[in-house]
């Protein structure tokens, strides 16, 4: 059993003998430590995120964050001093106060150090399409106790 999330939807074959269950959609929510906040400024609106060090993904040159509220959208640039390959790193970059980044929610975060940066605001990076994270497993698994027990107990947490 592997749990993961996709860019694109993933059509396995029979032949392949893998089946894949749809959890959760991988949504995205903007955090900041604490601490980096006390010193860079707070934030309450997407424009202030011009005047702070954005932490990025690495495979997203000159990221825009596509942020939502009451119907109405902005485009935000972003600036990064730090790229990382996975929301992991982004993640301890931002318990290390480095500065702000779009981070799943499910992915934990101790509140203690860091906080979400714009309550109330969508967001997403602009370039991407809606990601769902995906449970893919053995097709001969598909009726095992164990699978559906782990992948209820999944859903339960991320969704």
């Amino acid at each position: 059993l592997t749990i993961c999330y996709m860019k694109w939807r993933l059509y396995l074959t029979e032949t392949a003998g893998m089946l894949y269950k749809p959890l959760a959609k991988n949504n995205l929510s903007l955090y900041a430590g604490k601490e980096y906040l006390k010193k860079a400024g707070s934030l309450k609106h997407p424009k202030d995120i011009a005047n702070h060090n954005c932490l990025t993904y690495q495979f997203n040159q000159g990221e825009v964050w596509t942020f939502e509220k009451d119907g109405k959208k902005w485009d935000i640039p972003t600036s990064s001093s730090f790229k990382a390959s996975g929301s992991d790193l982004l993640a301890q970059a931002v318990h290390e106060q480095m500065g702000l980044a779009l981070l799943p929610d499910w992915l934990p975060k101790d509140l203690r150090v860091i906080k979400h940066a714009l309550p109330g605001y969508g967001v997403r990076i602009k370039t991407h399409k809606e990601r769902v994270i995906h449970a893919i497993y053995s097709r001969n698994k598909r009726g095992h106790k164990l699978v559906r027990s782990i992948l209820e107990k999944v859903k339960e947490a991320i969704g």
